[in-house]
C-alpha cells in the first residue's frame, strides 16, 4: 500500500481531484526542490499513524494519572493508619 508520494521534478502539476483522492487514501504528498530539499508537504486531515499513536499515548497517560488519583487516597489512608497503629498500639 502506498502511504507517501514524492514529487521530484520542478515543473509538476497535480489536479485538485488527485489531491482529494490522495487525501481520502490517507496518502502524504511531498514536493522537493531542485536541490532535493523538501519544499512542501500535503497531508490528509484525518489522523494518520503518528497522530493515532500520539493520541493513544496521551490517553494512556491520562488513564494512569486518573488511576493514581483514585488509588493515592487509599494508599495514603493505609499508610497513615499504619503509622497511627504504630504510635498507639
Amino acid at each position: 500500500m502506498v502511504d507517501k508520494v514524492w514529487v521530484l521534478t520542478g515543473g509538476a502539476a497535480i489536479s485538485s481531484r488527485l489531491v482529494r483522492a490522495l487525501s481520502r487514501g490517507l496518502i502524504d504528498v511531498v514536493f522537493f526542490d531542485g536541490r532535493g530539499e523538501p519544499a512542501a508537504r500535503l497531508f490528509p486531515p484525518e489522523a494518520n499513524g503518528a497522530v493515532s499513536r500520539r493520541r493513544a499515548q496521551y490517553e494512556a497517560y491520562l488513564n494512569v494519572v486518573s488511576t493514581l488519583l483514585e488509588i493515592l487516597p487509599l494508599m495514603l489512608g493505609g499508610f497513615l493508619g499504619f503509622q497511627v497503629f504504630r504510635v498507639f498500639p
